[in-house]
């Protein structure tokens, strides 16, 4: 009987310890994930670049220059949480092949870039502004655009909402808020839901990284955003209901706006799923984007 009862002691402390001292640091701390490709590797221009991101962070990445003769404007790919940049080198291959350069580079806390803890977009959001002077200075002529995918999509959402710099984005399978798409993995993890626990968790996280996690609502910078934007989600998606991102569409502030549901597309697998309609929806939105931009540079002031 006692040890039954100093057993379950044990336990219950083992659990409260793990939520306390274990669990927070989940969401905030993903796995370096570090490739040994080089952008040449695909037959791709490139120049290595590092800048200081939020908090000094230092942020390590690519130029990619298009593959023909002039090219149409730049594009910031912005990878997910547990990606790196050079996950990303094939559409880089794609998008400079189609005249446009590329920027690519290790979110904080992921690959080769600096900074400890991922904040989903409360610091990330900044630290694209670090990435666009940079490129300002790289590709000086050129509009910038941004696409962004699962996490990177919400940093694209709040970097499109404070940075009129970016003249367009592309966002795919993202969430509306960090604490749905919390209780969204949570579920998958434990199997079970909880909103206290979420709470709690996002809690300690906040402490820990210093950063508020609950101000972290791509659906509230949406209603900001003014741009061209098109968003991407799979309709079988299994980490990120495809309602959250729908949730963002309604709440663009935008009227050039489209969505577009890849049928039978999972989290990771809209592209090769969508296959050449996929890619041929994201060229001719970009090619209209483009040609709006020059329009309105053309057009003398009234």
């Amino acid at each position: 009987m006692i040890l039954t009862t100093f057993l379950i002691i044990f336990f219950i402390i083992g659990i409260v310890l793990y939520l306390e001292f274990g669990l927070p640091y989940k969401p905030i701390s993903p796995s370096r994930k570090r490739e040994k490709v080089k952008p040449s590797d695909f037959g791709l221009h490139f120049q290595p670049f590092r800048v200081y991101g939020a908090r000094a962070a230092i942020l390590r990445g690519y130029f990619i220059r298009a593959l023909t003769v002039e090219a149409k404007a730049t594009i910031i790919v912005l990878h997910g949480i547990g990606s790196a940049k050079e996950v990303y080198f094939p559409f880089a291959s794609w998008l400079a092949q189609q005249g446009f350069n590329i920027v690519v580079y290790d979110q904080r806390a992921h690959g080769r870039s600096g900074g400890r803890y991922c904040t989903f977009g409360y610091l990330e959001k900044k630290d694209v502004s670090k990435v666009i002077n940079k490129t300002l200075r790289r590709f000086s002529k050129l509009p910038i655009g941004i696409h962004g995918t699962s996490m990177g999509g919400a940093v694209a959402i709040q970097a499109l909402a404070i940075e009129k710099r970016l003249k367009f984005g592309i966002i795919e399978s993202t969430f509306n808020t960090l604490e749905n798409v919390i209780e969204e993995y949570g579920r998958d993890m434990l199997k079970f839901r909880s909103r206290w626990l979420v709470r709690r968790i996002l809690s300690r996280s906040a402490k820990i990284a210093q950063f508020r996690p609950f101000d972290v609502k791509p659906v509230e910078f949406c209603r900001q955003i003014e741009q061209p934007i098109l968003m991407i989600h799979g309709d079988v998606d299994e980490k990120i209901p495809i309602q959250f991102h729908r949730d963002n569409f309604s709440a663009l502030k935008t009227t050039d706006k489209e969505f577009f549901v890849v049928n039978g597309a999972g989290h990771d697998n809209v592209s090769e799923t969508g296959g050449t309609v996929y890619y041929q929806k994201i060229l001719t939105f970009l090619n209209r984007c483009v040609s709006l931009i020059q329009t309105e540079q053309n057009t003398p002031p009234q």
